[in-house]
């Protein structure tokens, strides 16, 4: 074996050194049965993607291939939300959040919607269907004057795991 960090690609297949990203680092650490790998810029490796060792260092460490398992513990996303409690009508409603937890790479998110007044929220739970940014504007075509909303969120990282849900509450004046 090497000593040093090496380009892994010295090690994977062009296919796995892709998912590690092309400027990523191996090194061999305790007597050669454990390759480090640092990941690089552009790297999209997620946990059940199979990295595939060239044939020479396949002989050595006899294996061909492994699979990339989460961490334990993986990391666990919370998310944080900005928004007014209460806007005018015919003013659009925003959110933003900041999330931490995300495992470097940008996190999904799920939104809902309920309503505890008798506001119609069928079009408004479509239109979040389709959302997974970490911020919304929602037009104020979608909202009733004198009615209360309840918007949550939920991040997901890239291991898929989920954060505790986070409500903000508005009021439509």
């Amino acid at each position: 074996h090497t000593s040093g960090a090496q380009p892994c690609s010295s090690y994977f297949t062009p296919r796995t050194s892709q998912l590690v990203g092309l400027a990523a680092t191996c090194t061999w650490t305790d007597a050669a049965t454990l390759l480090t790998v640092t990941l690089s810029s552009g790297a999209t490796l997620v946990p059940g993607d199979n990295m595939t060792l060239i044939d020479f260092v396949a002989e050595r460490v006899r294996a061909s291939s492994v699979i990339v398992q989460r961490p334990d513990p993986a990391p666990v996303p919370v998310v944080y939300a900005v928004a007014p409690t209460s806007i005018n009508s015919g003013t659009s409603f925003e959110v933003t959040t900041v999330t931490s937890g995300d495992a470097g790479r940008t996190a999904r998110f799920t939104w809902s919607v309920a309503s505890s007044s008798n506001a119609t929220i069928a079009a408004l739970s479509t239109l979040l269907q389709g959302q997974n940014a970490s911020s919304l504007t929602i037009p104020s075509s979608y909202f009733t004057p004198g009615a209360s909303y309840t918007f949550s969120v939920v991040a997901t990282n890239f291991f898929d795991v989920f954060s505790v849900p986070v409500s903000i509450l508005v009021v439509i004046n």
